[in-house]
């Protein structure tokens, strides 16, 4: 799945990631995120996959995309 980073804690170490066709935000903690911190910002475009947590989805495996990756 694609989407963009709409909120990043740098202090809490989590954000939330949207996806075009979703209207709700994703949840990620920084231990999902692989990759070099200091490229979270809001509007970063990432490849996740979705999982569930208590019933909840949260984003797993998340990685920026590299320039010339597009976010579909």
């Amino acid at each position: 799945m694609y989407g963009k980073v709409v909120l990043w804690n740098e202090d809490r170490g989590f954000g939330f990631v949207r996806q075009a066709e979703r209207l709700e935000d994703i949840f990620f903690h920084v231990s999902e995120f692989t990759g070099d911190t200091t490229l979270l910002a809001k509007g970063t475009p990432v490849e996740f996959s979705l999982g569930l947590w208590k019933g909840k989805p949260v984003a797993r495996d998340v990685r920026p995309l590299e320039s010339g990756e597009a976010a579909a």
